[in-house]
């Protein structure tokens, strides 16, 4: 007997063992959602963004922001003292790249359907070789998935997106700021406040 049989059997001709089935694949179900950080975190439109996504971007800011540091104490004759950048603060600038990301997407996606993959994967494919796959690594530390998602695609839509605003004589900031009064954003973390603008500390 398989265990398709088993479980049509022996759980589904009784509704308290089907009952018991559901909230234990529940449980299994949240258990795996927070373990490995799927659980949302904002809300923007229609998109979600969940924790993993958050963490990754968080961590590659914060490896960026390192390793640019490094490089400034080791210049010589250098009187720049950059101050070390608190999770919080570099988690606010995160969630709000992530909008601005989420909202360009969006944008491009309706004014170029199908067409935004390949203007996308010329302009990235520009780049993209070896020499910057370990820069990548070394300044990010994103593997190459990652660094192509989180960072090469998002600089390509914005760049896109900036030349096709430039057309009808305008700029990205102003659209992104239109485009942020016209948007449902809700951030599910007390520590943040969504101001109408903005993400900011929830002092």
């Amino acid at each position: 007997m398989n265990i398709l049989n088993f479980i049509k059997n022996n759980i589904f001709k009784s509704k308290l063992n089907l009952f018991l089935f559901i909230i234990f694949f529940s449980i299994l179900g949240l258990i795996f959602i927070f373990q490995f950080d799927y659980y949302p975190v904002l809300f923007i439109n229609n998109n979600i963004i969940v924790a993993k996504k958050v963490n990754l971007n968080i961590n590659a800011a914060l490896n960026f922001y390192n390793a640019y540091k490094k490089i400034q104490e080791n210049q010589i004759n250098n009187d720049i003292k950059l101050n070390n950048l608190s999770y919080n603060n570099v988690k606010v600038i995160v969630l709000n790249e992530l909008i601005d990301r989420t909202l360009i997407h969006d944008e491009l996606k309706k004014r170029l359907g199908d067409n935004l993959n390949n203007l996308v994967n010329d302009k990235i494919n520009i780049f993209l070789d070896k020499e910057v796959e370990n820069a990548a690594f070394t300044i990010y530390n994103l593997n190459k998935k990652d660094f192509i998602n989180e960072i090469l695609i998002p600089q390509a839509e914005k760049d896109i997106l900036i030349g096709r605003l430039f057309l009808e004589n305008k700029n990205i900031d102003d659209w992104l700021k239109d485009a942020k009064i016209n948007s449902k954003i809700i951030i599910l973390d007390k520590r943040f406040l969504w101001n109408g603008q903005e993400i900011i500390l929830n002092k």
